[in-house]
Parts: structure tokens; sequence; C-alpha cells
């Protein structure tokens, strides 16, 4: 098989299947609310955006011969909360409005329209995410250029070192994440804050459906960011050193969490799935609403 069409499948694969997997729950499970009218529209060329800059820019290589590799890296690892902050612009339109004839003018709040669940799944991603960039910052290096992007191990005299996701390439990630949740946040807001028009269960359905749909971005983007820190930390701890010299047997080592690496490698490509499942689940919203007959 040529290089690039592999590589082509190896960057597309995962959406593909997400995508399949999405289309065998709406046939199968059925929805029993959609959006309808600008909303449909605006979910739909929100997750188109997202997908395009997720695949487009994670499988770019022309950006090493013209960015530093570093810089090149840190990007890659922001790409899918950037991803996730034009998606959440572009669903966020139109705003729901006050309707004439008000009906309902009691207090709401952000999660007014909100399942619970779903912000508990945000947060335990959330703090995954947070956790992982503290561990993997903590246990980075400075290399050559003052940058803590290394993870060293050191074998008597001899010292060996490969790329960790150390503080150089979780800073800009961990300033969009902040910038991510606060609008997120925002954007339950804007959709809780408007008063109830007269058709209440209409408008209800449609601010539960467009509030579940910002913390289905929010938490798609956290998770895709969420499988290239796996991946990356399961890069890392299959490095190996070996150092022979006057010793008639070779002294090793590897990293303290070297046993754990084919996990992180497998973990992060099943989160990969996971995080653009999340976001077709929000373009299945788009399609009409039908139930299915099989037991919930």
């Amino acid at each position: 098989m040529n290089i690039h069409w592999l590589a082509g499948l190896i960057v597309v694969g995962p959406w593909v299947l997400a995508l399949l997997i999405a289309l065998m729950w709406w046939l199968l499970r059925g929805t029993r609310h959609a959006l309808d009218g600008a909303a449909r529209i605006s979910a739909l060329v929100a997750i188109a955006a997202a997908m395009a800059m997720e695949i487009v820019l994670s499988a770019q290589t022309w950006m090493y011969d013209v960015f530093d590799s570093d810089d090149v890296i840190a990007v890659k690892h922001a790409v899918p909360l950037a991803a996730a902050m034009v998606a959440l612009v572009i669903a966020s339109f139109p705003m729901p409005r006050a309707a004439r004839g008000i009906a309902d003018v009691r207090r709401r709040t952000p999660l007014s329209f909100v399942t619970p669940r779903w912000v508990i799944i945000a947060a335990i991603v959330t703090i995954l995410v947070v956790s992982l960039t503290i561990a993997a910052g903590a246990a980075s290096s400075p290399d050559p250029n003052g940058r803590r992007t290394m993870y060293v191990i050191a074998l008597g005299e001899v010292e060996g070192g490969t790329t960790i996701y150390g503080w150089y390439y979780s800073l800009p990630s961990v300033i969009l994440l902040a910038v991510l949740l606060v609008a997120g946040f925002l954007s339950l807001v804007l959709i809780a804050h408007p008063p109830l028009g007269v058709d209440v269960d209409r408008e209800r359905t449609q601010r539960q459906v467009r509030s579940r749909n910002v913390l289905l971005i929010v938490t798609g983007g956290l998770t895709l960011h969420l499988s290239t820190i796996l991946l990356s930390l399961g890069a890392t701890a299959g490095m190996r050193l070996v150092h022979a010299a006057d010793n008639p047997v070779p002294l090793r080592a590897q990293p303290t969490f070297a046993a754990i690496g084919p996990f992180l490698q497998y973990s992060g490509y099943a989160v990969l799935v996971i995080g653009a499942v999340l976001w077709m689940m929000v373009a299945i919203t788009a399609l009409p609403a039908r139930r299915s007959e099989l037991p919930r």
C-alpha cells in the first residue's frame, strides 16, 4: 500500500468509524428530539468545520519545513481545542431570542436545560486532561534551548532523552482549554437567558438539544486533545536506554511508566474515536427526529 494512502487512512479512519457508529446509533436507537430551522444548518456547518480543521491540520507535514518542530508539535496538540472553539461559535447561531407573547419568565440558569450526566462527563475529561498535563509537565526537563520538552533518563554517568508532553508543548493548550470552558459556559448562558415564548414545550426542547450540543462539542474537543496527550505519552514510554561501555552485561533503563506504554497507545486511539463520535452526535441532531421500536 502506498505510504500516502496509509497515512491518509490513519488520519481519516477514526472519523469514518465514528460516523458509522453515530449513524448506526441513529438507525437502531433513534432520537427523540432534533434541531429545526437555522440551528440545524449551523450544527452541521459547525461539525464540518471542526472536522476539517482537525483532519487537515493534524495531517500536514509541510509545517515542519516552515516552522520550528517544537512549535508544530505544540500546535498539533492544541488543534482539537481550537477546532472545538470554532464549532462552538458557529453552533451558537442563531441566538435564542425572546419571542412575542412571552409565556414563561421564570429565572433560568446556564444549567437549566442541561442533563447533569453530560456536565459530569465534561468535568471528568477536564480533570484527566489537567492531571496528565501537570504530570507530564512535572516530568519534563529543559532541552538545549531551555524549553521543557524532554524526558531524560540517567544510567550511571550516561543520560538519554526523548520528547514528552512538557510545559512548552502544553502551555498553548492550557490557555485554549481555559478559553474553551469559558466559551462553553457563556454559550449555555446565551441559550438559557431569553424568556420562553408561547410554545413553551417546543422552545424548551430546542434549548435542551442546543445545550447538550454545547457540552458535546466541548467534551469532544477535550477528548480529542486527551487522545493527543495519551499517544504522546505512549510514544515517550517506548524509550529505551542501553549502555554497554566497559560492562560485560549492557545496562538498560526505561521510563518509569514504560509498562503502561501499550495501554497509553491503545487508549489514545480509542479516545480519539470516542471524541469523534461525540462530535458526530452533534451532527446527528440535525437529522429528523425518529423513535426506534427497540427497547431503551
